[in-house]
């Protein structure tokens, strides 16, 4: 029986692009924290309760709503779902420049988006209740999306707020990431995160209702524009205060850059090869890329846990080149002079399927394992080549990834770069085919 994956036809609307796979991302983890952040507010505004009365239920909400979001999409994008935490990241150097521009369009639209499904659920409850669609007054609802600071507060008493509050939020928030102070497990980052959100609305909420996340402020605000509060959103302090948080993007890191500026992503770059962090061990490495993440820089055979095969307690031995291009690659093919007969690889169907020779000499990993691994991310392959007189060449694809045996293995391949041409032409005998993360190249 071969390996396959329930509703297997879904694998044909993979997406593979990384730009796309991290705006979804975003926009799908901030879209979760929006629908249910503001449905806090908005169950206890339509019910006829002041929120001050209903406080621990809705800062509660809120906190778990963060660890929603943060969990939608953690693997996928670093669940970030804030423009402040995603600017203030790039400043400090932890995350490239190049991808905030989709990260900040991501979390805005999501959040607007989220906007639109919550006003269109309680539309009969805000007809009812405030149906002239006010900011003001009794019967107020547009507090619901956006923040609004108490009347008595002066814009300079809305920036310090805003200041110490999006300071606090990245001041604790790597403190939490941070892999040198508790090396708290991964799993448990939303969660804390969480406590941290709700703890932070609870204690400076009075002032400006602690618009710590622009993207739950600005987006909202500009959907409550358009939905029938009008243009007044925008105007004196309440454009003021909204445009201070767009700002909060360039400042979030004010309260932070100091204490840990010199601290290190706990997601490492591939090609920081020098540096000094310890970070987090995996307890199950999914590949060779992880293997060498724990701190295993020599080439040999190691133990991983291929995700696609978790569910069966199934590991794999292989072979892992920590020496070509960085590391970390996971060597699926080799043929050399180990000894093998001239016809070794002269194999039938299920030979190829499962695999066959030993991982220190001339072998083939096995269809199976290669479908588990390049299903479980986005991978590159590298073909190391020689020629009959000694010439080395490579092919570098960056985007590689097989079918199951339903689908008879189908090649999936593309990105081409090296020195050997497309193809592994007559004049080679290719020596090693190596795996890696697409994030390694």
């Amino acid at each position: 029986m071969s390996e396959t994956v329930p509703y297997g036809f879904l694998r044909k609307l993979r997406i593979r692009n990384i730009v796309v796979r991290e705006f979804l991302g975003e926009f799908l983890g901030t879209f979760i924290l929006i629908i249910f952040g503001d449905a806090a507010f908005a169950q206890a505004v339509l019910e006829g309760r002041k929120v001050a009365d209903d406080v621990f239920a809705v800062v509660w909400a809120w906190g778990v709503a963060v660890m929603l979001g943060v969990a939608t999409c953690a693997n996928i994008s670093g669940g970030h779902i804030n423009p402040a935490v995603t600017v203030a990241f790039a400043t400090l150097g932890k995350f490239p420049w190049k991808k905030v521009g989709h990260y900040l369009l991501a979390q805005h639209l999501g959040a607007f988006v989220a906007s639109a499904v919550l006003f269109v659920t309680y539309k009969d409850a805000l007809d009812y209740i405030d149906p002239n669609r006010t900011i003001t007054g009794e019967t107020a609802t547009a507090y619901i999306w956006a923040t609004y600071p108490k009347p008595y507060v002066s814009i300079l008493s809305c920036l310090l707020d805003q200041i110490v509050g999006t300071g606090l939020l990245m001041f604790t928030a790597l403190a939490i990431i941070d892999t040198k102070n508790l090396n708290m497990p991964k799993w448990m980052h939303p969660i804390f995160l969480g406590f941290m959100i709700s703890a932070l609305a609870m204690c400076f909420g009075a002032n400006c209702m602690a618009p710590l996340n622009p993207a739950r402020d600005f987006a909202t605000r500009c959907f409550t524009a358009v939905a029938g509060y009008g243009s007044e959103v925008f105007r004196k302090i309440y454009f003021i205060l909204g445009f201070l948080l767009v700002l909060s993007s360039c400042k979030g890191h004010v309260g932070s850059k100091t204490i840990l500026g010199n601290q290190k992503s706990s997601v490492l770059s591939h090609n920081a090869q020098n540096s000094n962090d310890c970070p987090s061990i995996i307890p199950k490495p999914m590949d060779c890329e992880e293997v060498r993440r724990n701190g295993f820089n020599t080439s040999g055979v190691y133990t991983i846990w291929p995700r696609n095969r978790i569910i069966t307690k199934e590991t794999a031995r292989v072979y892992c080149d920590m020496t070509t291009n960085g590391g970390g690659w996971t060597v699926i093919q080799r043929r050399g002079d180990f000894g093998s007969p001239p016809d070794y690889f002269n194999k039938n169907w299920n030979y190829y399927k499962r695999g066959f020779g030993a991982p220190t000499k001339d072998f083939w990993i096995g269809n199976d394992l290669i479908y588990a691994l390049t299903n479980q991310g986005s991978y590159s392959v590298r073909f190391e080549m020689q020629h009959a007189n000694t010439t080395n060449a490579y092919a570098l694809y960056e985007e590689f990834w097989i079918d199951d045996e339903d689908d008879n293995y189908k090649l999936h391949i593309s990105g081409y770069s090296g020195t050997a041409g497309k193809f592994c032409t007559i004049l080679y005998t290719c020596l090693e085919v190596i795996l890696g993360p697409l994030q390694a190249i």
